[in-house]
């Protein structure tokens, strides 16, 4: 009979704290997996490129993680349903210097189409004279860090074989890259990329 009791007494005990957790106030609940880390409705998307990771047209782009001006860490990869204009730069190289106003310009128009990531050569840089060039000129895109890892290895040279600067990559939002330029684009060369990434229209090199 005490049994009896104990296991009656148990169910309560249990459908009223199931009662009292339904009718607790939502803000209290734990949020759903599909929500983001910022309380956003819907997670980050994340690419999802299956086959062989190379700097090239056609393949994989190597994925990697980097931190960035403001001390967040960044995955190439988490690109949010978006394609990526990746730039590998320095404060020293005059293309790049040229081109860089071009990209801010671009970066304020076609950001919410586009993710921009501007990764500092920071290995082959010096890291003060380049946040001063970027607050000198204003620029607000998003600046990522590379320096050495261990073995001296870099993400610019070691997964992107850049030998020189600026290169950029055009990765689409599975995560392939879809062009690839060598040197200092000028306005017109943007002004299509953005064109055709905001449109959804293909790239070719």
């Amino acid at each position: 009979m005490m049994k009896r009791n104990a296991l009656i007494l148990g169910l309560l005990a249990v459908a009223v704290g199931f009662t009292i957790w339904w009718s607790w106030p939502e803000t209290n609940k734990v949020t759903s997996t599909k929500q983001g880390m910022n309380g956003n409705k819907t997670a980050s998307k994340k690419a999802d490129c299956r086959g062989e990771e190379q700097a090239d047209v056609g393949y994989c782009a190597p994925n990697f993680t980097l931190t960035s001006l403001d001390g967040k860490k960044v995955e190439l990869y988490k690109n949010n349903g978006k394609p990526t204009f990746l730039n590998f730069w320095a404060s020293w190289c005059g293309p790049c210097k040229n081109e860089m106003p071009l990209i801010e310009e671009a970066y304020k128009k076609y950001k919410d189409q586009v993710n921009f990531l501007m990764v500092n050569a920071t290995a082959f840089d010096n890291e003060q004279k380049m946040k001063e060039y970027l607050k000198q000129n204003g620029f607000t895109f998003p600046v990522l860090l590379d320096p050495y890892q261990e073995k001296y290895v870099t993400i610019s040279q070691t997964h992107y074989g850049v030998m020189g600067f600026p290169m950029t990559f055009i990765i689409d939002e599975q995560g392939r890259i879809v062009y690839k330029h060598t040197g200092e684009m000028n306005k017109e060369v943007i002004d299509d990329i953005m064109q055709r990434l905001s449109s959804k229209k293909g790239l070719e090199n």
